[in-house]
């Protein structure tokens, strides 16, 4: 077995939370294999056998589980890293060659309400859950009720955002708990329980869901 060696520190605790408020930043996000990347390094990975989850990880790991090649992703790599979206976190030499390995700033990103004043993010978001949703469900959907449930999932995004933002000022700074997320998450769902507009979204949401998705009532 070939000897490496680590010739910097362990990874840094990252953050839980980060907002973005950053236009700029959000131009970035709006590449589809950058969030891919991002979201493969929020997952993390078993490496080499080990039981520990490794949320570091080398552009080359990050393409195998993307099922694409290295070299493809080094631009992405250096467009994220140069928004503040992930950083080098340490190298690695081995016998040939330095591996570098790359981590999120934060494991979770969260956009600032304001921040996305042309809505592409949002919209974005909505083509790429809808694109999700067909293919999970097997969802047959003419051009007009793909194109309404775009519409809707990004009035959802929108609203979600206008409180994740809110909640995320208020968090503790010195919290670390994975389960952060959850937490905003379930705070932000109690909050919109009275907001007409999510509430009317989620109507539609529903309603064009209903027929082609069963699920049994308690």
């Amino acid at each position: 077995m070939a000897e490496s060696r680590v010739m910097k520190k362990k990874s840094r605790q990252i953050p839980e939370i980060q907002v973005i408020s950053d236009p700029e930043v959000i131009k970035v996000l709006l590449n589809p294999t950058r969030r891919e990347i991002l979201q493969v390094m929020r997952k993390g990975h078993y490496r080499d056998g080990s039981s520990k989850i490794s949320y570091d990880m080398s552009v080359g790991e990050i393409a195998e589980i993307l099922d694409t090649t290295p070299q493809r992703l080094y631009h992405h790599i250096d467009k994220l890293i140069e928004a503040g979206l992930v950083e080098k976190s340490r190298e690695e030499k081995k016998v040939r060659s330095v591996v570098t390995y790359y981590q999120r700033t934060a494991r979770n990103f969260i956009i600032a309400y304001e921040a996305d004043s042309t809505g592409q993010m949002y919209e974005e978001q909505g083509k790429n859950m809808t694109k999700t949703l067909m293919e999970a469900f097997n969802l047959e959907l003419d051009k007009d009720e793909i194109d309404l449930l775009a519409d809707t999932i990004s009035k959802l995004s929108k609203n979600s955002s206008f409180y994740f933002s809110q909640l995320a000022e208020q968090l503790s700074p010195d919290y670390q708990g994975k389960d952060i997320h959850w937490a905003l998450d379930l705070v932000r769902r109690a909050f919109q329980m009275d907001d007409q507009e999510y509430l009317e979204s989620m109507k539609q949401l529903k309603k064009i869901l209903e027929d082609k998705i069963h699920v049994r009532k308690k």
